[in-house]
């Protein structure tokens, strides 16, 4: 069908443009591992430091734990992509042929990708647009269906993460300690950092 071969030429030009991003990601962090200092040098003075706390966190993080990261990062695209084919599943659009779990998993990843644009917490907005506008492209015609998929998967993906992080902020043990302490011990820890700060200059 019509829509059939929209969906297969859409996933065939996405899974090319994909993997060439993912050469680009790679061949910055290479870049940044070889040439971090001359890099450095190049940039504004202003965002030195920005640049060498992200270069000790990529480049270590891949030289001392790599097989770790990439089972890790292959374990969060799985649940990625089972979460938003669970979510496509219960809209009852998952069909052979059509929308399946290949494309459960683009857009999952994509919308990951989307949320690190420093835009809004979260990617809200940009997320959204992006699961709409996205699904359309592969369901044309289907602007309802693409609406509530984003709705749903954003309350189970973000909302759902705000209600329990809440929660575990508030009964968390850091928090606990600092609501023992009140204010004046708040402001004393306070002093005593700055004045540790002002020792070590």
């Amino acid at each position: 069908t019509a829509t059939t071969e929209i969906y297969t030429l859409s996933l065939h030009d996405a899974l090319p443009i994909s993997l060439a991003l993912g050469v680009i990601g790679a061949a910055a962090i290479l870049a940044i591992w070889q040439l971090g200092d001359g890099l450095k040098r190049l940039l504004p003075q202003r965002i030195h430091s920005v640049f060498t706390a992200f270069r000790e966190g990529a480049v270590h993080s891949y030289r001392a734990n790599l097989g770790k990261l990439f089972g890790l990062s292959v374990l969060v695209w799985v649940c990625e992509g089972g979460r938003l084919f669970l979510v496509l599943a219960s809209l009852g659009v998952i069909k052979a042929g059509d929308i399946g779990p290949s494309a459960a998993l683009f857009l999952a990843l994509g919308s990951s990708v989307a949320t690190t644009l420093p835009v809004a917490p979260g990617g809200l907005g940009v997320v959204d647009g992006f699961l709409i506008q996205t699904y359309t492209i592969l369901r044309p015609h289907a602007g309802g269906q693409a609406t509530a998929l984003a709705l749903l998967d954003r309350v189970i993906s973000y909302l759902s993460i705000v209600v329990i992080g809440f929660f575990l902020y508030v009964f968390s043990r850091k928090t606990k300690a600092s609501l023992s302490r009140g204010p004046a011990g708040a402001a004393a820890a306070t002093e005593y950092r700055a004045k540790g700060a002002g020792t070590e200059s």
